[in-house]
């Protein structure tokens, strides 16, 4: 018999030690930090690695830290503006990647030290029209996505068309409970196939990889779940 996973939890209902069937356990610790009146979440797993999580009082990470790592203390800092938005990262050798937003509050600049800035275009239902890189800005080109009834259906890249991607959706006809669900997605490095069970949970995936100099590979992936829609086995394409 396999053991179960325990999970032990504070007054609060916050999860303190989880146990693992193989007995590792993962230790979480909480605690006010009283520098920057924010809460600290501590979390140890199982090799002794651990790591700070600092939110403020709206549930905001405003940091974290990396403590266990051969480079030592590991620190990236978050700051929000008045509504709530991130506009600037902060990581542990002070480079700074600011967002930019538009009155939808949808993020339209990122400007990142090592990449430069980079763009996003919207339709008006919020969805990503476009996307522009600094090395593409350069030659005047953009990523682009294409939807249907809001729906992604495409992404089309300037350079290099064999990596696009195509999202295919169930008609009224469609078997395995796909219908208006995603059933088939195709990408420069082959496709993936999509089967729904009664709940619209994913049943299994079919992954075919398309190998150069090689035949194509097929792996079969299956979900099972009780009739409360919870998952009881997943059976991986090797077994």
């Amino acid at each position: 018999n396999v053991s179960p996973t325990v999970t032990v939890y504070d007054v609060l209902d916050r999860a303190m030690k989880v146990t693992l069937p193989d007995n590792t356990e993962t230790k979480t610790e909480y605690s006010t930090d009283a520098g920057s009146n924010t809460l600290k979440t501590l979390v140890t797993d199982a090799l002794g690695g651990k790591q700070a999580t600092y939110t403020d009082g709206s549930g905001k990470t405003v940091k974290t830290e990396q403590l266990s790592g051969p480079d030592g203390i590991i620190t990236t800092s978050f700051e929000y503006d008045g509504i709530d938005r991130l506009v600037k990262v902060t990581d542990t050798e002070g480079n700074v990647t600011t967002s930019v937003y538009d009155m939808g509050d949808r993020r339209t600049e990122v400007n990142h030290p090592a990449s430069g800035i980079t763009t996003f275009t919207y339709d008006a239902l919020g969805n990503v029209l476009t996307k522009q890189t600094a090395n593409l800005k350069k030659e005047g080109k953009t990523i682009n996505y294409e939807y249907d009834y809001g729906r992604l259906t495409a992404i089309n890249y300037p350079d290099h068309p064999e990596n696009n991607v195509k999202y295919h959706y169930g008609g009224i006809n469609s078997s395995y409970n796909r219908i208006g669900r995603l059933m088939l997605r195709e990408d420069g490095s082959g496709a993936i196939e999509y089967y729904y069970g009664k709940m619209g949970e994913v049943a299994k995936t079919v992954r075919t990889l398309i190998v150069p100099n090689q035949a194509v590979a097929t792996y079969v992936t299956q979900w099972k779940y009780d009739s409360h829609d919870r998952l009881l086995e997943m059976i991986y394409p090797d077994e």
